[in-house]
């Protein structure tokens, strides 16, 4: 009979948390924490989302003391800059099994006493919750969706303002980087909801046998361009706009605020 391996004969440790998705992890968490994930990310204290912050309460829209909805929280580092800088209470919806057990992870060895994390599609979940939320933050998800402009629809509805960070489809960077183009299998023009704009299919590829493949639940995605984006987010009323274009290895991208 071979050994069980669901236990350890080591005692209680943080390190002992974070290994169990040893090989597995993106984040890098602060030193003060005392563990090591292998992961290079540094979620917990990311730049773009000091901005968003910063430009939330510019909008009218401060995070201390805000209800706040997160959208695919990976490894809850964001999660944890969300409660440092004030939120009231975050509402953190994971629809990757793998990163939902991470979050739980780091919720307990993070402390974090004020989000309720959920499992689940994060659509269905707006399309079914009666709750509303001051702020709402997507920041690397809007690219992983196959009906992006339906997150837009409902996050418009749900939230009073939103933050979105997410690649979008730029020709002049595919022009000049031809070998990253290659994943782009199809392109469509569609309508949803009265908004008419351009989706063009990506294929995640050899990037799903990854483990800890952090991407979206289908084999593709479909990305849209810069403005069509901004576009949506008028389109269903959130007119007032900061935005600002990111430097991304792996395509153009942008960080945009916005409310009524």
């Amino acid at each position: 009979m071979s050994e069980p391996t669901l236990y350890t004969d080591q005692p209680p440790s943080p390190q002992a948390l974070v290994d169990l998705f040893k090989g597995e992890w993106s984040t890098r968490f602060p030193a003060a924490v005392g563990v090591e994930t292998g992961g290079t990310a540094g979620l917990c204290e990311d730049e773009r989302v000091t901005w968003a912050l910063t430009q939330l309460a510019a909008h009218g829209h401060a995070i201390a003391d805000a209800t706040t909805l997160e959208v695919g929280p990976l490894e809850a580092g964001h999660t944890y800059m969300l409660e440092q800088a004030g939120a009231a209470t975050v509402t953190s919806v994971e629809s990757n099994a793998r990163s939902f057990q991470k979050c739980l992870l780091v919720k307990e060895l993070m402390q974090l006493n004020r989000t309720r994390f959920l499992y689940g599609d994060i659509l269905g979940h707006l399309e079914t919750t009666n709750d509303t939320y001051d702020i709402g933050i997507a920041c690397g998800i809007l690219y992983h969706m196959t009906n992006p402009v339906r997150l837009i629809e409902l996050l418009t509805q749900r939230c009073r303002s939103v933050y979105i960070w997410t690649v979008f489809y730029d020709p002049d960077f595919y022009r000049q980087n031809p070998d990253k183009a290659e994943k782009f299998s199809a392109t469509a023009t569609t309508n949803h909801a009265g908004y008419t704009h351009t989706l063009h299919r990506h294929e995640y590829g050899e990037a799903l046998e990854w483990k800890g493949f952090c991407g979206g639940p289908r084999p593709h995605c479909q990305w849209m361009e810069r403005d069509q984006i901004l576009g949506a987010l008028a389109h269903f009323g959130f007119t007032k706009q900061t935005v600002r274009d990111e430097p991304n290895p792996h395509g153009s991208a942008l960080s945009v605020v916005a409310s009524r």
